[in-house]
């Protein structure tokens, strides 16, 4: 098995050091951990921080943990239609992972250990989201690609729906994103 890291710096520093923690911890060998640069406004259309992007917003709209959003069967059919989006997505950035890629991550993301999401996080303390970086990204490079990403749609429309109710108004244009 490879991983592949998509961000926009190298391996190292403070989230190297985590990132080389985990790649010991899952028993990868040397050369099984990479890492690809993109622009930082894209990172988020790929499948990094472990398979939690693209569930991050569907943890903060259900105000569920990701071990609950994994193990019931309908919300796991949605987690793995954000992350096949997410990965289709990634090839606007040039940072292409494939469907193997996806299935891989989203397996492994069965076992690991339940977590809230830091969106999760910042909706239950009225913090702003981070839904363009994170939806909005995966929609415009999906719209960039001429594909529809059902998926992320929805549930970015609902969160800042929600989102707005909580924190106050999100920003405008909340078609901007509408399939054509």
């Amino acid at each position: 098995m490879h991983f592949v890291v998509i961000g926009t710096g190298g391996i190292g520093g403070y989230y190297g050091a985590r990132l080389q923690a985990m790649a010991s911890r899952l028993h990868l060998l040397p050369g099984e951990l990479t890492c690809r640069r993109c622009k930082p406004e894209g990172c988020a259309s790929t499948i990094p921080n472990g398979g939690l992007t693209p569930m991050n917003p569907l943890s903060a709209l259900t105000r569920l943990d990701t071990g609950t959003l994994m193990s019931e069967p309908g919300l796991s059919q949605i987690v793995y239609g954000l992350m096949t989006e997410a990965t289709a997505a990634a090839s606007a950035d040039r940072a292409p992972l494939t469907e193997t890629d996806c299935n891989e991550m989203f397996e492994l993301m069965r076992h690991f250990d339940p977590i809230k999401t830091s969106m999760l996080v910042d909706f239950e303390h009225h913090r702003p989201l981070e839904l363009e970086q994170i939806c909005g990204a995966v929609l415009s490079r999906s719209r960039q690609l001429k594909r529809e990403a059902p998926y992320t749609f929805t549930i970015y429309q609902l969160l800042r729906l929600a989102a707005s109710r909580e924190t106050g108004p999100q920003p405008p244009d909340l078609l901007r994103f509408a399939p054509r």
